[in-house]
């Protein structure tokens, strides 16, 4: 975002500046080394204003699960740390997995099923005292 801010402020309306830069200055805070409970703090209500304008301009039907749940990113660096710590492709990509486990057109329900259990278990077993530290490395 810092790089291509400017092109981007050369080509939004002026109207819509304030609301960039605060989502800008989210991504600052939040990509911070050290974050703090007062960064936190700021963080949600920087976000909660952003929510808040973005509904003010776009109205409450373009109030998408995204724009939503910038609400909890407070939360997730609170738990998880600063934004470079983390990344939702792992998410896509458990589901990009799990699409591919389903083999034919019946029966998705039960082989979805089952392959959720195989997962939950391999979180489960990486997190055990005697899960072997080569095999944890070579999964990263």
């Amino acid at each position: 975002m810092h790089h291509g801010s400017t092109v981007l402020l050369q080509a939004m309306l002026t109207k819509y500046h304030r609301r960039f830069a605060l989502l800008l200055t989210v991504v600052n805070i939040a990509s911070k080394d050290i974050i703090d409970n007062y960064d936190i703090i700021l963080i949600k209500g920087l976000l909660h204003q952003y929510v808040k304008d973005w509904q003010k301009i776009f109205d409450l039907r373009h109030m998408s699960s995204n724009i939503h749940s910038l609400l909890r990113i407070h939360e997730s660096i609170q738990y998880l740390g600063p934004l470079y710590m983390y990344s939702t492709f792992n998410f896509e990509s458990i589901g990009h997995d799990l699409v591919y486990m389903i083999h034919g057109m019946t029966h998705c329900g039960p082989q979805l099923i089952s392959n959720l259990q195989y997962y939950r278990q391999a979180i489960i077993d990486v997190f055990k005292h005697d899960y072997p530290e080569k095999l944890f490395y070579f999964n990263e």
